[in-house]
């Protein structure tokens, strides 16, 4: 009975599920979601899924989102993707709030993540340090960089310590010097330690040059007696690094320096100095003048300026912090010490007394610290009026104050160098200002030009330039004659010209003036040459290899295209002294700008073709002059390839001249296209070649240029001439010209020609 009621309450949740498609198990079971199909809701129980195997699991293709309890592996799994996925996959991560991580992954292995700089190893074969890890290696940088000082020795030097505690004295640099060699010459070296000999033995006879009786001016005496008188009163006055010494006339004098700042200096004061001596506090010096009055001089914040110990504090809790010089603190705990009794400075102003808690005292003796560390090293009263100061470099210094009486005169002595000091004894010292003026003079160059003129710069950086060309005057040495003979005519300092003819006018003569007036040989020149073994391996060649097409057949290249097919070819075989091809004969064919071929055979066969057969040659190829460019440079031109314009048109092109005949020109002008290289095509023009000795300028500037020639194969050719040189800004002229030796047989024209087009890069 009781069996039945429960499948009837079973039946009737069913039934209330169906009625409302929501089903809740577990407490509150009148509470559900709104959404939910299917809610639990327990504190005590929970929901246990389908517990399979992963053989059963492989065995079971559900719907995308099942569930289930993986016993193999411990594990929930997810169908999803019409796969099974691990729901397990992940781990936890700790942060140990020290700079490490602790990670468990899901099998329980623990990996530690330590992000420490000290617990980072880096590669120190190159670093120079021993620092295994980053934070030593920072460290280690640290102190280095703490070890390193530059010191201004206040004399011209500074000392530099490296980080090893080297030491290197530098020399300041900045004082530039001229030297007289007493031989005619001068060494000038500059304040980056480079030297510069300045010659002058070649200058024509300096007379004099010398201070004038006013010691205002410099006065030059030249090798004709002329004298001339510069005056340096404003160089001086624009020079001079003391500005004024003014004698108030109260017992006071106001030096004004370079700067422009004064300074009073009072020697009413100076009177009788009775006593100068340190005071019983041991801080003050006591100075008591002819009158009798003291002056306390408190050297407190002198000592705290220059001391190198900076503080030592009681922190009233059994530690001392301790200050270096370097401004790093350091703790010392006495607190871990036994009773400290007393610590106190002992009577003799030496020792720190330490008395323990047994009543033994122990006395820490400060004088080697002091000695170390302490910045004044002495100040010593000699009993004679004189001081003796010496720093903590050991260096001393006298204060004498026995010439402190009344000072009598201060005045520059007649020679403008010494500044002559009287004192109330009549006694005069001189105050040589000579290396004073030199280490503040401001003079910063004298260069050499090498052309017969030094460059004088001056401190306000305004360049001078001094020209020696007049003592001895080379007028001129002028190439006069560009046409004919290449005259030169070399002019003297008297005027007298003397004059050289650089070219023969003798007939049959071959060497000629080209357009630079320069000379050169117009004659036949060999292009091509070599030695040809029968296999057709060159064992000897000359701008050409050779191949061996056939029996009997060879071919010659060109290591250059000639640019023309009017070379003349001289071939010679080698004697073959009667035996088998008795006849020998050689003749070329198929001949190209690039080279030409080769036949060698036997002609004793009578009306038969001769039988061709492998044989030793030689070879010689002569280029003719105005035929080709040769291979080589004419003119400043090479052979490059075809005629063809890499460019792009030019603009504001106007063509002025242009001849075509022998005697090769043209003349344009090439608008605004500064900064551009340049290329001119003569199209369509009857001649095979341009003149070998084709040359250009630009604005009267003889540039480097290349041309080459194409056929058009109707009989017409086309001629690029190109340069690398960029144009100059604004309309440059250019003109082109040749034919010295001859040029391409063609016809003339003149002014405007539509053949021509011009191209910029």
């Amino acid at each position: 009975m009781k069996l039945l009621l429960n499948l009837l309450c079973v039946l009737f949740l069913l039934m209330g599920a169906i009625t409302t498609a929501q089903v809740k198990i577990g407490n509150n079971p009148n509470t559900i979601d709104p959404f939910s199909i299917l809610e639990l809701e327990s504190s005590e129980t929970v929901l246990v899924v389908t517990r399979i195997t992963d053989a059963e699991m492989a065995a079971i293709l559900p719907l995308n989102g099942a569930i289930i309890y993986n016993t193999s592996q411990n594990c929930l799994f997810q169908y999803r993707n019409n796969n099974w996925e691990s729901l397990c996959n992940g781990g936890i991560l700790v942060d140990n709030n020290d700079g490490t991580y602790t990670f468990t992954n899901d099998n329980g292995g623990i990996v530690s993540i330590d992000t420490n700089a000290i617990a980072n190893p880096y590669n120190n074969a190159t670093s120079g340090l021993a620092a295994m890890n980053i934070q030593d290696a920072i460290d280690e940088l640290s102190g280095l960089a703490s070890n390193v000082s530059l010191i201004d020795n206040a004399d011209g030097t500074y000392t530099f310590t490296d980080a090893a505690g080297n030491t290197v004295t530098i020399a300041d640099t900045s004082i530039s010097t001229l030297i007289d060699n007493t031989d005619g010459t001068y060494t000038y070296t500059d304040e980056l330690g480079n030297q510069t000999i300045i010659d002058t033995s070649f200058i024509e006879s300096l007379t004099s040059l010398g201070l004038n009786a006013s010691q205002t001016g410099l006065e030059y005496t030249d090798e004709d007696g002329v004298i001339t008188t510069l005056d340096l009163t404003t160089v001086v006055q624009n020079l001079e690094t003391i500005t004024t010494l003014v004698d108030n006339t109260d017992g006071t004098f106001t030096y004004t320096n370079e700067a422009g700042t004064p300074v009073t200096i009072n020697t009413n004061a100076a009177e009788t100095l009775t006593t100068l001596v340190l005071n019983a506090d041991d801080t003050n010096l006591d100075y008591t003048d002819e009158d009798g009055v003291t002056t306390q001089l408190d050297f407190t914040a002198l000592v705290q300026n220059l001391e190198t110990i900076t503080t030592l504090v009681d922190n009233t809790d059994g530690t001392f912090t301790y200050t270096n010089e370097a401004g790093t603190p350091v703790t010392i705990d006495t607190n871990a010490a036994e009773t400290l009794t007393t610590l106190v400075l002992n009577a003799d102003d030496t020792n720190l007394d330490y008395t323990d808690e047994d009543g033994v005292t122990t006395q820490l003796d400060f004088t080697s610290l002091v000695q170390n560390l302490e910045t004044i090293t002495t100040l010593v009263d000699n009993t004679d009026g004189t001081f003796t100061y010496t720093n903590e470099a050991g260096t001393p210094v006298t204060i004498d104050t026995n010439a402190a009486e009344t000072l009598t005169t201060l005045v520059l002595n007649a020679d403008d160098t010494n500044l002559d000091y009287t004192d109330e004894d009549g006694v005069t010292t001189q105050l040589d200002f000579t290396a004073l003026v030199q280490n503040l003079e401001t003079i910063t160059t004298l260069v050499d030009n090498t052309d017969g003129t030094f460059t004088y710069t001056n401190e306000a950086g305004t360049p001078v330039t001094i020209d020696t060309n007049a003592a001895e005057t080379l007028t001129t040495f002028v190439q006069d004659d560009t046409s004919a003979t290449g005259e030169i005519t070399y002019t003297d300092e008297a005027g007298n010209p003397s004059t050289a003819q650089v070219v023969s006018s003798d007939a049959n003569n071959n060497i000629q003036v080209g357009l630079d007036g320069g000379a050169f040989l117009a004659g036949p020149t060999i292009c091509a040459a070599g030695k040809i073994l029968s296999t057709g391996t060159a064992a000897a060649g000359f701008n050409a290899t050779a191949s061996l097409i056939n029996t009997g057949d060879y071919q010659i290249t060109f290591d250059n295209d000639l640019g023309t097919t009017s070379y003349v070819i001289q071939l010679t075989i080698t004697d073959l002294l009667g035996v088998g091809n008795d006849d020998p004969n050689i003749s070329y064919y198929d001949q190209q700008s690039d080279g030409f071929k080769v036949n060698v055979g036997d002609n004793d066969n009578g009306g038969s073709d001769r039988a061709d057969f492998n044989s030793e040659f030689m070879f010689s190829v002569i280029c003719l002059p105005g035929f080709g460019n040769g291979g080589s440079t004419g003119g400043g031109g090479t052979s490059t390839g075809s005629a063809t314009p890499t460019g792009t048109p030019g603009t504001g092109f106007n063509l002025n001249n242009f001849g075509d005949a022998g005697n090769f020109q043209l003349a344009f002008n090439a608008g605004n296209n500064g900064g551009s290289t340049w290329e001119t095509l003569i199209t369509n023009r009857p001649y095979s070649t341009l003149p070998s000795d084709l040359s250009a300028t630009v604005n009267g500037t003889l540039v480097p240029i290349t041309f080459v020639s194409e056929d058009n194969g109707d009989g017409t050719f086309n001629h690029l001439i190109s340069s690398s040189t960029p144009l100059p800004a604004f309309n440059p002229s250019v003109t082109i010209s040749g034919g010295a030796t001859g040029g391409g047989a063609g016809t003339q024209n003149s002014g405007q020609c539509s053949c021509i087009s011009f191209f910029t890069n």
